[in-house]
């Protein structure tokens, strides 16, 4: 079972959340991407400790907290974010006029739009390895690399997930 299916931890990344924003939408928000977080490292470094996975989340929030950007930063520019999951299920609903998006909906949806190639490479950008050094792993050239991280992050903008 994943760390951002447990309700223990969730509450967790929430209390972090609670200090680190006072303004309950943009914490809802940090909620969001501490648990994407916790499931990006979690993929890049199985095995570690819940709190090795707290202070990654931690780190996180405070830093998108301090630059005032997060993935929802469209909703809160007044933009409509809507996408629907490839059982055409909306994966956003409204609740008191704030949209709630569970991380786990964000990231299978980009993972189901990308090809195996897309995520092996995205996995490795996530771990910090530069394009160079993933070129000379899966043996291909450089530009080739860019042209997997260019569809990647299009792809991600066109799910309205990047800035």
């Amino acid at each position: 079972m994943s760390l951002v299916d447990d309700q223990v931890f969730i509450k967790s990344v929430e209390k972090i959340a609670y200090n680190v924003e006072s303004d309950a939408t943009l914490r809802q928000d940090l909620i969001q991407e501490g648990l994407i977080q916790v499931w990006k490292k979690e993929q890049s470094h199985p095995g570690q400790t819940r709190s090795w996975y707290l202070q990654a989340s931690k780190y996180r929030m405070l830093n998108l907290s301090q630059r005032g950007r997060s993935i929802d930063s469209m909703k809160r520019r007044g933009q409509a974010i809507g996408f629907l999951g490839g059982d055409g299920e909306e994966l956003l609903g409204y609740e008191d006029g704030f949209e709630i998006i569970k991380a786990n909906d964000i990231l299978s949806t980009l993972l189901a739009k990308l090809t195996q190639k897309d995520v092996e490479i995205l996995q490795r950008l996530v771990e910090g390895q530069s394009v160079r050094e993933i070129s000379r792993q899966l043996q291909v050239t450089h530009p080739t690399i860019l042209k997997h991280r260019q569809r990647i992050i299009s792809i991600a903008r066109n799910l309205e997930l990047a800035a």
